[in-house]
């Protein structure tokens, strides 16, 4: 998988979250539970339901993802590093795509 491949499965996969947590929000036993979770643990949820398989790839296939002609390999280090390094603000460099709380 090429970067650019990965950077939008991550994107589908960000939609089908957001999709998920709308209508789980709208459910009139659980929505309560489900949006209590969201607004105290948004950086948790984030992570563990985006952010992690994305930077796992990112860990597991490092030597291709840099090797890859159209991908940015700065921004794969410093994902790759901050990830490596548990950074508390790995948040910030992620692209878009694994921000599971930016437009």
């Amino acid at each position: 998988m090429t970067y650019a491949e990965l950077l939008r499965a991550t994107e589908a996969k960000k939609r089908r979250l957001i999709k998920q947590f709308n209508s789980a929000m709208k459910d009139p036993k659980t929505g309560f539970l489900v949006r209590h979770e969201l607004e105290s643990k948004p950086g948790t949820i984030a992570y563990l339901w985006l952010e992690k398989d994305f930077c796992d790839y990112i860990i597991n296939h490092y030597e291709e993802l840099i090797a890859d002609p159209d991908a940015d390999p700065d921004e794969i280090s410093t994902i790759y590093m901050h990830y490596y390094d548990n950074d508390p603000d790995l948040y910030e460099v992620l692209p878009w795509e694994a921000r599971l709380f930016d437009d």
